[in-house]
Parts: structure tokens; sequence; C-alpha cells
């Protein structure tokens, strides 16, 4: 390692002649006062001008790693004035757990930890990586990383920088910081010629190199504060502590400003600061700007309303209990319905009280084309009396549909249905879990409950007595979007009813022969009308999806998103819980498949997966990560 900075050593072969010779076959090992000494100069020389620089940061800085299986290594450097200059060295020991780590793990743990050693050095800059293993080539590019790796591989993301592979002949610096002996000292750096140990630790906790507040903004301008006061008239420091006057702007009766005062916080205290403000009973978790009007009032450093966003938008507790203010998420979109009987959709009404012919559940079938409504009364609503109805009512008198249309119940996701629907080679759609709005039958069974409850006097054992006529109610109302009735769009004529006054008035009307060819002719218009429907149709879905878009948002998810997944619980009585003060959301959760826009598969870190979720039941999650501020403070 000296030897490869030995043109930067002032008579370096004359200071290391008392090692090289120890290096001879021919001489007896005998290491004495001579050999220490020089080895401590050259110590000395290495970690001192000129072979140590002061970083140019508008120069590309270049980090050398390695690692041996007992230490890591990493000298970062600049070219200056066209000369290799050491910036900083650093190595520390493994510990007994990463000795365990594969050789390219232990490589990999070389370049981690060197990036956060010199982290104040590199963020926010482009520079280079040189090892002397070439595996690491690929890790920005790992496909489905898992473990470690993933972990590292994440926290890379917000660094630039590419990695360049060295032959281990030519990685001398780092490869002998790696293998230092382990009496040796193996936890300080050595920045510009200053070990770490040798700074006052006061210093340290504000220094660019500090662990945890490595803040050069904050250490310079204490430093300048404390050297000429009179230069920075609102500034003072004050047992040990900076503080800078800002009269806050907002200050109410029941908020103290200390006079203007503001303590000025070191990058490694601010988010504490935050937490105090924001995750304390006393501060409930309160938005984005309570939380900074709060923290105002105490404190001061750059940007701090960007790392109060910053902290609010990850916090976890906040992502799990709040419920968004903005317009829900997802698009209305438009179902392709090819003819009468292409597209049907059910629904269950029920349990109601049993009749007094045994009926207790209603079966409602709509065709989505013509709008006709079949009503079925049913005595349990199980998947063979479903089978059963659908095969002798819907199939047998309308046909096989192309597609079928029902919610998430058990009533119609189980073995009998998909038997009759992959035998009549029918597709089955649901709706999303949780949104039966979704259905087109919701609004109809809205208008039968009301028609039931219109209709229904003192003994509701009744309420199936009048269902063949709210069935003729449906199908011979005017529909806006057909432009005409569902009976009408099915048969080319509007059915008489039963009690109608005009025939009273008129009496009975002369019979007149019936002609099937006229008859004929006459249907033929009735192809016509159901083409001018299929137009109509568009027309009122386009009305009816614009109306609704215009209160959502456009946004879509994609595969490997993470997000959160409302939760729906129910309360309980019985167990004492309330499902008013349970958090709206859980997880995270990862987008598996996306099955339509508004519509994903969902699975849990551990594979798991939780099924259909409609895009109004989810939102973005954002990811939980370490020190959180480091990314976004600073002037």
């Amino acid at each position: 390692m000296a030897s490869w900075y030995r043109r930067f050593i002032p008579g370096f072969a004359t200071t290391a002649a008392p090692l090289t010779r120890l290096m001879k076959k021919t001489e007896t090992w005998l290491w004495s006062e001579e050999q220490a000494a020089a080895f401590e100069a050259l110590k000395q020389h290495l970690a001192s001008a000129p072979t140590l620089a002061c970083p140019d940061f508008a120069l590309p800085f270049t980090l050398q790693t390695d690692a041996s299986n007992v230490g890591l290594g990493a000298v970062l450097t600049q070219v200056i004035d066209g000369e290799e200059r050491v910036i900083a060295y650093a190595s520390r020991a493994l510990t007994a757990a990463e000795k365990k780590y594969t050789v390219t793990e232990l490589e990999c743990l070389a370049v981690i930890w060197s990036i956060n050693k010199f982290w104040c050095y590199l963020e926010g800059y482009s520079f280079t990586v040189i090892t002397d293993h070439s595996s690491l080539r690929w890790l920005h590019n790992l496909r489905n990383p898992t473990g470690r790796l993933a972990r590292w591989a994440l926290g890379l993301l917000e660094y630039n920088f590419e990695i360049i592979h060295r032959k281990g002949a030519l990685h001398h610096v780092p490869d002998a910081l790696s293998r230092a002996p382990d009496g040796e000292s193996l936890d300080t750096e050595t920045i510009a010629g200053l070990q770490s140990e040798d700074v006052p630790s006061e210093l340290m906790d504000a220094s660019p190199a500090a662990k945890p507040g490595r803040d050069r903004w904050y250490w310079k301008k204490f430093r300048n504060v404390q050297r000429a006061p009179d230069l920075f008239p609102d500034w003072k420091i004050v047992k040990e502590l900076l503080y800078m006057h800002r009269p806050s702007d907002f200050v109410t009766l029941e908020m103290e400003d200390r006079d203007g005062w503001k303590l000025v916080l070191p990058q490694h205290q601010r988010a504490q600061a935050i937490a105090q403000c924001h995750e304390s009973p006393q501060a409930g978790h309160l938005g984005v700007d309570k939380t900074y009007r709060r923290l105002y009032t105490s404190y001061y450093w750059p940007n701090m309303f960007r790392d109060v966003v910053a902290f609010v938008r990850h916090s976890d507790t906040c992502q799990r209990c709040k419920v968004e203010q903005a317009p829900p998420r997802g698009l209305m979109g438009r179902r392709i319905i090819q003819g009468p009987w292409d597209t049907i959709a059910a629904d269950i009404v029920g349990p109601i009280t049993r009749s007094k012919a045994g009926f207790s559940f209603i079966l409602v079938v709509q065709d989505l084309f013509t709008r006709w409504v079949e009503v079925i009364p049913l005595r349990r609503a199980t998947e063979k009396t479903i089978r059963e109805s659908l095969e002798k009512v819907i199939i047998s008198r309308w046909g096989t549909p192309r597609v079928f249309f029902s919610d998430n119940g058990t009533e119609f996701v189980n073995r009998e249905i998909k038997s009759l629907m992959t035998s009549l080679g029918t597709k089955h759609e649901t709706t999303p879990p949780y949104h039966p709005q979704a259905n087109p039958v919701e609004r109809v069974n809205r208008v039968l409950k009301t028609m039931l409850r219109a209709f229904i006097e003192s003994d509701h054992r009744t309420w199936d007595e009048h269902l063949h006529d709210f069935q003729f109610a449906f199908n011979t109302a005017y529909h806006e979007s057909l432009q005409a009735t569902p009976a009408f769009a099915n048969f080319g004529r509007e059915p008489l009813p039963a009690i109608s006054l005009k025939r009273e008035l008129e009496g009975e009307l002369e019979i007149v022969p019936g002609n099937v060819q006229e008859w004929v002719e006459r249907m033929k218009p009735l192809e016509t009308l159901r083409k001018t429907l299929v137009h109509a149709i568009t027309e009122s879905s386009n009305k009816q999806a614009h109306q609704y878009n215009l209160r959502c948002r456009n946004v879509e998810f994609q595969e490997g998103d993470l997000v959160m997944r409302r939760s729906h619980p129910l309360s309980s009585a019985a167990k004492q819980f309330s499902a008013a003060l349970v958090p709206p959301f859980g997880g995270p959760f990862i987008i598996d498949k996306k099955l339509s826009k508004v519509r994903y598969s969902v699975v849990d870190f551990n594979g798991k997966a939780y099924g259909e979720v409609a895009i109004q039941d989810l939102k973005p999650y954002v990811r939980i990560i370490d020190n959180v501020l480091e990314s976004v403070s600073g002037p």
C-alpha cells in the first residue's frame, strides 16, 4: 500500500529500507525499533499531505473497495491535476456473522459499507465504484433479488454510480486495508490527515463524518457563529446549542414562541423532533401543515417543511389509519355487449321473512342489452337451486349467454356454477369483493325492494305474491338508454297489462283473424331497432362513465407495486371489538396481477394470495426506510 503512493512520499526508498530488508530471503527476521520507526513514518506519510488531499466537489469521486476473510477496506480518491489523490481511507473488521458470508456477499458488503461510510461525499453526485470482484457488476440489474442482496440492492437505489472491475493484482490499497492485522483499530477513518478518534466527541456529533449526525451545513454554521458572532446577529450559541432568531408569523395565544429564537437542530436530531410533534399522543398524528406549525414554534433547520412532508408521508401509522380525502381512484370503463342475452348479470336478494309459500330469497337476473329482468323466488339460495333456476328459467327460455356476471358470493362462486359455465362455454365474471355496486343488478334490487315495501302490508309473509307483477313492471317500463321498453326490445311489441282503463272504456274490440306473414313483416324493423340499440346503449354507457369519471382519478397500479388494502372489519359486541377503532387499511401488499384497470390481485410478502381487490380499496404504500430525513435534508 505504501509503495503504491510512493510518488507522494519524499525519500520513500530510504524511509522504507529497514522494512524492505526484512523481505529478503537471506535476511533474518528481526523487528526492532528501526523497523517500528520506519513503519510509523510511512503511516504518517500516508495519512497526511501530499498523499491526502482535500475533496473537490467539482470533480468526480472514485471509491475503491475490497473484502478479505478478516475485514473490509475502502479508499476514496479523486483525480486532481492528472494524479490520483486520496481523500479518505476506511477499514473495519468483520463480525462473526459476516465471516459466514460468501465471497460475493462480502464484496457486496464492502461496497454497501463504504458508500454509507462516505455518504457525505457521494450523495447527490455521480461516482465510480472499483472492485476486484467481477460479479458485482450485476448489482444494479438484480432480477427477483432475495435476502440480504435484495435489501442491499434497494439501499443503493438512491445513489448514482457505476461499478468497474479491476484485476486483483492492481487493487493494492483497498486490499491492504481489508487485511489489517487484528491488533489494529479497524473502526477509525482518516480524512485529509485527521483520524476520527483525534476529533473531540462534541464536534464529531456535528461533523460530516459523524455516524448519526454527519451535517456539514450545521457544523459550518456553528463554527462561523462561534468565531465571529458579530457577523451573525440573528444567530447565537447558548450552552453549546445553536439558535436562530426567526419570529413565527402564525403564533397563536396557545403557542409559545420564546421571542422568536428557534433551536437549530443538526441532521441526526431532526427526525426525533418531528416524531415528537407528529407521533406523540399530544400531537395526534395530524397532517403535514399542523405538524409543521407545531414544529416551527421551537425549531429551525433548512428545508424543514420538506422534511415534515417526507416524514409524514413515510409514516406507517398514518398510511394504515388515515383515509384519503382525494377523489376515488379508477375510471369507469365500458362493457362490450353484442346483442340480446349476450351478457347477463345475477344477484340474490335475501334472506327475507319466509313467505307462506316457503320462499326466503329472490334470484334476480337481467339481460344487460335489452334490460329484461327475471325475478325468481327461491326457498334456499344454494349452488344447486341457483343452477337449476338458471337452466330451467334463463337458458331454456333465452338461450346460452356469452358472459355471466355476478358477485363473489358463495352462491355464485362454487363448483356447480363453474361446471355449468364450463359446459355452456360461458365466461363467468365477478365483481371485486366489497364492491357490489359494480354489479348492474344492484340497481334493480334497490327498485325491487322499494316495490316490496310499497305493496306489503302488515303480513310480511305475503311478499312473494306480487313478484310476477313486479317483473312485468320492470319489463314494460321505458328505459332512457334503450329509447324503448325491455319488452319491445325483446319482442317488438308492448304486452297488454292485466288491468287497463283504456280496455274498460273501449270495450271488446272486433277480433280480426291473425296473419302470420303480416306479423313476420312487422317484426323485421325489430332487427333495425336492435342495431340502433347498440348505438343507444353505447352512448348511454359513455355518458354514465363521463359523469362518474368527473369525480374520480385516473390512477393505475402496475405489477410489483406496493399498496395498502382496505380491511373492511366487522364490529362484534361479544368480542368487545369495534370496527370504528381499527385502522381501515392493512398491508403492505404487492400487486401480483393487473386483472383490469380497476381490478387487481394482491399477495403479501410471503406470497400468500389475498384475491381480487378493487382499485377503490387500494392506495399506494410509501416504503418505510431508515433515516428518511437523511435523503432529503440539507440546505
